[in-house]
């Protein structure tokens, strides 16, 4: 059945204000919502492991710049444009790792360190798949 045809009956169960696309599939998917610079950023997040931070890394549409935010005790520390973020994890101190995926047809990506306060301490290229294990003790 294709939503808007005249012809077809509503879906069983089906309620447009509950279960519509945006907020509820946020909700339903463990992603948030960020609003920044006029953009609205669908994020996947993940905490620290004693949860005083979060990163979260998303994108605003289908051809907007991904995004990676940092977050201490619920406010903004950084923010820093992303390339197709795939992985980010976040340390008790506030450091954090984002794996960045490359182009669809290679096999290649960017594995990027940042500090707390948004200083890139490590971006490393690859032109492979890579198994990474990060620590979120230091």
């Amino acid at each position: 059945m294709l939503f808007g045809r005249k012809q077809d009956p509503p879906a069983p169960g089906f309620e447009w204000d509950r279960d519509g696309p945006w907020e509820a599939h946020a909700v339903r998917s463990g992603r948030e919502t960020i609003e920044y610079d006029d953009e609205t950023y669908v994020c996947r997040l993940r905490e620290s492991p004693d949860g005083s931070w979060r990163i979260a890394y998303g994108t605003p549409g289908r051809d907007g710049q991904s995004r990676g935010f940092l977050f201490h005790d619920g406010s903004l520390e950084w923010t820093t444009p992303l390339d197709h973020p795939t992985v980010g994890l976040v340390a008790d101190d506030g450091t954090v790792v984002v794996l960045e995926g490359g182009a669809s047809d290679r096999l290649e990506g960017t594995v990027r360190a940042f500090d707390a306060t948004g200083t890139q301490l490590l971006p490393r290229e690859t032109e492979s798949t890579q198994a990474i294990r990060c620590s979120p003790s230091i």
